[in-house]
């Protein structure tokens, strides 16, 4: 009690019993666990109430499963930090300008600086040079460092593929994109430059006699027509109509088609005809014309009914159905025949 506290004498108390207040206020150090309306607890237990007035000792809750949320996840005895919450200002330095990186001093501090200028920093390895400015070293690309399917006949230059370019026995089927090898791209090339088994050799591809017939194995006559383009060759809309004629000039067959358009059709597809005058005027090759379906570029090839064709008969390309909303633009078509 301090010296405003008032002291009640009883004749029994020396220097009476003082008095505290109403709202305690001047009782200091003196309500302990005596004072309180319980029995004392085990050592480390809290308080709780039960809600209607009645206080005890109880253990301390086991919160170590509760969820934690905010800048971290999982529970208080398993806190992990969020993603993508750990920034600039989460970390102990100042904020640094736009593009610098962070450095320590090697005693425990952090903070930006600009980026150091590498472009004039030595390489080596399979290249040689500086950052800035490296080069390929001879002899490092081969087998294992060329993908598969990496080489496309796009990515040559033609006629640059000579045999002292090669590797004896460098070359394998895995390492090149299937069709893209094309005599465009090959100068010359020694036998000792193969490796494997070549396959059978196509009578089509090579001029080939016949054992049996001694005669010349039919060969490629493909014929090329062009349709929606513009003199200086650009892409216009296709319209209904002929584009191209032309007298065959040896006999021989129809085979099939292929074709593409620069600017897809939308609405109904492009149909397009390949008719034939043999002498009583003209008429379709096909039972089920060619297409080039509304959203696709590439072309639906046709069913041909008459295959073949003889020295002056003549060959016209027609665009029969345009695409009724975009009409579509820039066909280009190749009919594949054999002589």
């Amino acid at each position: 009690m301090d010296k405003e506290t008032v002291v009640v004498h009883n004749d029994v108390q020396p220097g009476g019993y003082p008095l505290a207040r109403e709202d305690l206020s001047n009782v200091i150090d003196k309500v302990g666990v005596t004072q309180l309306n319980l029995s004392e607890g085990g050592a480390g237990m809290v308080l709780q109430t039960n809600g209607a007035g009645v206080i005890s000792f109880t253990n301390q809750p086991d919160i170590s499963l509760a969820v934690v949320g905010g800048d971290v996840t999982g529970t208080v005895g398993n806190i992990s930090l969020g993603e993508n919450t750990v920034g600039v200002y989460e970390l102990k330095l100042s904020e640094g300008q736009n593009g610098q990186i962070l450095q320590t001093d090697g005693a425990g501090t952090i903070s930006f600086t600009n980026q150091p200028d590498i472009s004039a920093s030595a390489v080596g390895g399979d290249i040689s040079g500086t950052v800035g400015n490296a080069q390929i070293v001879a002899d490092a690309v081969g087998p294992t460092e060329i993908d598969t399917d990496g080489v496309e006949a796009l990515n040559i230059r033609d006629a640059n593929v000579t045999e002292h370019k090669l590797a004896t026995d460098s070359v394998t089927t895995i390492k090149i994109k299937d069709i893209n090898v094309t005599d465009d791209k090959i100068l010359s090339m020694n036998a000792d430059k193969l490796t494997g088994q070549l396959p059978q050799i196509d009578g089509f591809r090579v001029l080939n006699i016949d054992p049996t017939s001694h005669t010349h194995a039919p060969k490629p006559y493909d014929i090329s027509f062009l349709a929606g383009y513009d003199i200086e060759t650009l892409p216009v809309d296709v319209i209904e109509q002929a584009y191209g004629e032309m007298v065959m000039a040896r006999s021989g067959t129809f085979e099939g088609d292929v074709g593409y358009i620069d600017t897809q059709c939308s609405g109904t597809p492009v149909i397009v005809d390949v008719l034939i005058d043999t002498g009583g005027g003209f008429s379709s090759i096909y039972s089920t014309r060619p297409q080039f379906p509304v959203g696709t570029s590439s072309m639906t090839s046709g069913t041909i009914s008459t295959t073949d064709f003889a020295s002056g008969n003549r060959v016209r390309f027609s665009v029969t159905q345009i695409g009724n909303a975009t009409a579509g633009a820039g066909v280009r078509f190749m009919l594949k025949c054999k002589v």
